[in-house]
């Protein structure tokens, strides 16, 4: 594991990178970086090259509902969490693959974030929270180290022969104008 250390203590670690010191950054002495304890007023600046092959997921399955995070759900921020990218698809996918039905879609997706994500396995569970024959609320909770983490909600409606009638598609799109007469006021 590679890391960067300052005077006073390490600043970054990085598990799959290794570091190369490119040159070093002084702190100003007003604005937004005023201010700070310690003897930071010097940090080196660095690159990093991956050593180690992408892994081919985000997550691997353990089970029926148990995913494994890979280290290609880590954030940017901090190397023992993770994005919130690849959970919010993972819930996506379990609210899609809800109950059989092939004649719903989500319309409406909204997700909690309750706490970080650390790199933990996480427990994936879906359900319809409100059956309805043209409208249903599906709900997905991901679960790590035995508390919620993340919470999504979707709303699903019906399609089908004349539940959302084609707008514009069979027409062609308008000529394009035969100069670049803009008028922006």
């Amino acid at each position: 594991m590679a890391s960067i250390a300052t005077a006073n203590a390490t600043i970054w670690k990085l598990p799959i990178c290794s570091v190369r010191v490119v040159g070093t950054a002084t702190r100003p002495t007003t604005g937004p970086f005023f201010g700070w304890t310690g003897n930071e007023s010097s940090r080196a600046l660095w690159t990093t090259s991956v050593t180690e092959p992408k892994p081919a997921a985000f997550y691997l399955r353990q089970g029926d509902d148990t995913f494994v995070p890979t280290p290609a759900t880590v954030g940017p921020w901090d190397p023992a969490l993770q994005h919130g990218g690849p959970p919010a698809a993972l819930l996506g996918r379990a609210i899609e693959s809800l109950g059989g039905r092939t004649d719903v879609r989500v319309s409406h997706f909204s997700l909690d974030f309750l706490g970080a994500l650390p790199l933990e396995p996480m427990t994936v569970r879906a359900e319809v929270a409100r059956p309805g024959k043209r409208i249903e609320l599906a709900t997905a909770t991901a679960i790590i180290g035995g508390r919620p983490a993340l919470r999504a909600a979707a709303w699903r409606l019906a399609i089908g022969a004349g539940r959302g009638p084609r707008v514009g598609l069979d027409e062609a799109p308008p000529p394009m104008p035969d100069h670049e007469a803009r008028d922006y006021c």
